[in-house]
């Protein structure tokens, strides 16, 4: 299996280097990343000039843009057929309406206009705590056993402060700052 891993966080940040561990025993891991961080991107792409692609080290690769743009230059340049896209892990929650600002969503939704399956992983700002090998390895089973996985729609998961303690299929919340 062909994973491309992005982020809207760092080729270099911490929760995309999780997911590299995590993912690498699953298939190859090829991170193709912003250099600098790009989070609230949306899906924001880059027009008007080049964007540059770094090669960091073997299978990681910095790009000077959106992390639209990451996915779309992996994607086109590479030539590597990628089984997934995966997004993250992000470094706080995609839930109710900041998931329209996200760069990590921004990215899954770049990834499925080339049709290809998509998945965005989140977790609290700061905290990895709960994006352990054990809770990653319950939820790709997850995943797999209910037949999550898809090019029609991006699935979004966050992970929880506390101690997880199942899995749960939600749908998005609109969340009411006015009061």
């Amino acid at each position: 299996m062909n994973i491309l891993l992005t982020n809207d966080d760092g080729y270099n940040s911490i929760g995309i280097n999780i997911l590299k561990e995590f993912f690498s025993k699953i298939g190859r891991v090829v991170i193709c990343a912003p250099k600098e961080q790009m989070s609230a991107k949306s899906a924001s792409i880059t027009l008007g000039k080049h964007i540059k692609l770094n090669k960091e080290d073997n299978d990681i690769y910095s790009c000077e843009g959106t992390p639209a743009d990451c996915v779309s230059v992996a994607l086109c340049s590479l030539n590597i057929d990628f089984d997934i896209v995966i997004s993250g892990c992000n470094k706080g929650l995609n839930i109710s309406y900041d998931s329209i600002y996200s760069g990590t969503i921004g990215a899954c939704l770049e990834a499925l206009t080339f049709r290809k399956k998509t998945i965005a992983i989140s977790a609290p700002y700061g905290d990895f705590s709960m994006v352990t090998e054990e809770n990653l390895k319950l939820m790709w089973e997850y995943i797999n056993n209910h037949n999550l996985i898809s090019n029609e729609y991006l699935l979004n998961i966050n992970f929880p402060k506390m101690s997880v303690k199942n899995i749960q299929l939600t749908k998005e919340y609109y969340r009411n700052d006015t009061n």
